[in-house]
């Protein structure tokens, strides 16, 4: 992504802050925009559910499709990556969810989450988090990411300059080959 893991490490240790103020164990983020900010890798939301589960402490497991294993693996950094079989099958991956929960101690700690399941993209239906984990208590946190957004790091600040930099540029060379009469085609 470019990012340095300097900077990862900075978002990671707000949220594991922001839990903490609240006496919550983990997380669950289900917003590919939430999981791109905290691992860099953007993975692209389909009807399959994608779902990263952080544990305070550190520990944090990337669920994904067989389908995005590998690219999973490629781009996501101090990430255990979990996959479940093709879906639909004959167990909903929300189930495969409440197994990486379990496995990583949280199925009966106060669990925070960005949403109470897997969003409805392209179709999508499934359990709710509380469905599938009856002893665990959650917390809905679904603005934490945007409310950490706001404050931008020293790197975040440089970046947006940089882009500004940029956009100012291509804007600058856009109007000197804009013309009264060119189509977008012949401008670019």
């Amino acid at each position: 992504s470019g990012i340095p893991d300097g900077e990862f490490q900075r978002r990671w240790e707000s949220v594991s802050k922001e839990l903490e103020d609240q006496d919550l164990s983990g997380m669950v983020f289900f917003s590919a925009s939430s999981i791109c900010y905290l691992t860099g890798s953007p993975l692209m939301q389909t009807e399959r559910p994608i779902a990263l589960v952080y544990k305070i402490g550190g520990e944090k497991t990337l669920l994904v499709p067989r389908l995005e294993y590998e690219h999973a693996q490629a781009t996501v950094n101090k990430c255990k990556i979990s996959c479940y079989p093709e879906y639909p099958g004959e167990r909903h991956p929300m189930f495969y969810l409440a197994d990486v929960i379990s496995q990583m101690n949280l199925n009966t700690k106060r669990l925070a989450a960005d949403g109470m399941g897997y969003p409805g993209v392209f179709g999508y239906r499934g359990p709710s988090l509380s469905e599938v984990l009856s002893d665990c208590q959650i917390t809905l946190l679904p603005t934490l990411i945007e409310r950490l957004k706001v404050h931008k790091s020293q790197f975040e600040i440089d970046m947006l300059r940089e882009s500004a930099k940029w956009a100012n540029y291509a804007l600058a060379l856009l109007q000197s080959y804009t013309k009264p009469g060119l189509r977008e085609i012949e401008v670019s």
